[in-house]
């Protein structure tokens, strides 16, 4: 049975220090601290966190067997915990489990009761103990001069020891897979994936191809070497995209030839208000955001308009207009005479890279740019990534060319520069193929820019599917 009183001496006691907290913050100012006092009030903020933190995981159990979350109108308890804690429904969940399992190890409980553990490591401790209750004690005192990553190692063999069953182990963890997706404060995309080992190793194969094709294609073309954490985040970008197709070019891994699709191309779901694509720029409470990945620039929206098959909803304010399904992507034909220009080889002079090719926009599409074989370029994944994110360009004709980074240019060819203005900065000798004549007008060698907005009728836009 509850004690009324002490259960309110509780309460009281947190509101009291909540309040003596706040007075003591409010008084802080960084720069008015020594530093060995600096060092003191980090120290014991620390403590004082994990205090805190003990006692809210602890209470958020009882919140939880209470039952009390429904009376306060949240549709489940992992959801009140997210909303009173500011914090991801992920980790609502997390919290909540670490709470379930403490409140069955009184000795654990009473660490984190004290402050000596944070809720990660009660986890871990929780976990390992739950594992091998004859080592408890063990994985606590471990928990005090150990990392968090050594502890969580320790939780997985003591998991793996206590363990006899190999496959209930798989099927256990099968059961718990998850993944999660999201942006960071900094608006980042960010992604956690948790599977059985097997398919993780299944994973890791795949994307260990690609980063190990982005490590030969960087040291060929003579390339400094990247850090192994972004590379192996481009590896996994690169993976993704040849899986879906999403790439633009249509080319299977070293097949030589254009046409072949390595699965279904990607849906983007992209939500923008007519104004702010008109525009070029998201103003006030206008929209501009892709499902699963949060907002985005209208000029990266104007981007996918060109690659990705986009599912686009256009608002007028609050007013869903229309949907419109666009792909204005380059067709098969188009596809298969850039190659043939290209003799199947990354344009860069002297890459020659063969595999992993990828059709980019010279006039990238959101500054106007069209689906013209004389506006392509053909690139290995590599180069088009420092293309798209280093700054370096391609300028010239087949024949005559020359990469470039942007800071040696007098304008930017992917917004339309006129490239007879950078006639001076190509390699001596003949032109070699001259555009179309058919197409660009002669004076800067692009077409006119195109506006998504241009076909806009009233307040309804039509955008059409280049199949």
């Amino acid at each position: 049975m509850t004690d009324a009183n002490g259960s309110a001496e509780v309460a009281g006691a947190c509101c009291h220090l909540e309040k003596l907290m706040a007075a003591s913050c409010a008084g802080v100012e960084p720069q008015d601290l020594t530093a060995l006092d600096a060092v003191s009030v980090v120290r014991s903020s620390a403590a004082m966190e994990r205090m805190a933190g003990g006692m809210r995981t602890l209470a958020l159990h009882r919140v939880v067997e209470s039952g009390i979350w429904r009376d306060l109108g949240a549709k489940s308890a992992a959801a009140w915990v997210a909303d009173t804690l500011g914090i991801g429904l992920g980790q609502a969940h997390r919290i909540l489990g670490v709470a379930a399992k403490v409140t069955e190890q009184p000795e654990t409980a009473d660490a984190l009761r004290k402050g000596e553990l944070s809720d990660e490591q009660a986890d871990a401790v929780a976990e390992a103990s739950d594992a091998e209750p004859e080592k408890a004690e063990e994985h606590r005192q471990a928990a005090k001069r150990e990392s968090l990553n050594e502890m969580r190692r320790r939780k997985e063999r003591a998991r793996a020891r206590a363990d006899k069953d190999d496959a209930e182990r798989e099927r256990r963890v099968h059961r718990s897979r998850t993944a999660s997706r999201g942006s960071s404060l900094d608006g980042a995309y960010e992604a956690r994936l948790r599977t059985t080992k097997e398919a993780g190793a299944r994973f890791s194969a795949a994307w260990d191809e690609h980063l190990k094709a982005l490590q030969a294609e960087r040291k060929a073309a003579g390339l400094d070497p990247e850090p192994y954490g972004a590379l192996a985040a481009d590896a996994l970008i690169r993976m993704a995209e040849h899986a879906t197709g999403a790439s633009g070019s249509g080319f299977s891994e070293g097949a030589g030839s254009p046409g072949s699709k390595a699965g279904p191309r990607a849906m983007v779901h992209l939500t923008c208000d007519i104004a702010a694509l008109r525009r070029g720029l998201a103003l006030g409470d206008e929209t501009c955001e892709i499902a699963g990945v949060g907002t985005v620039s209208v000029n990266t929206a104007r981007g996918l308009l060109g690659d990705a098959i986009v599912k686009m909803i256009l608002k007028d304010g609050v007013d869903v207009l229309n949907v419109t399904h666009l792909g204005r992507g380059y067709t098969a034909h188009q596809r298969t005479a850039i190659f043939e220009r290209a003799n199947g080889e990354c344009e860069i002079p002297a890459c020659n890279t063969t595999s992993g090719l990828e059709i980019d926009h010279a006039h990238e599409v959101q500054y106007g740019g069209r689906s013209r074989v004389e506006d392509a370029e053909l690139k290995c994944w590599t180069h088009h990534q420092m293309k798209t994110h280093q700054g370096w360009r391609l300028i010239g004709y087949p024949g005559r060319r020359r990469w470039i980074h942007i800071d040696q240019l007098p304008g930017d060819p992917a917004k339309g520069y006129p490239m007879a203005l950078l006639e001076h900065l190509l390699p001596s000798g003949g032109r070699g193929d001259p555009p179309d004549p058919g197409g660009p007008a002669p004076d800067d060698g692009r077409a006119p820019p195109a506006t998504p907005g241009d076909d806009l009728e009233g307040q309804q836009m039509t955008l059409l599917v280049d199949a």
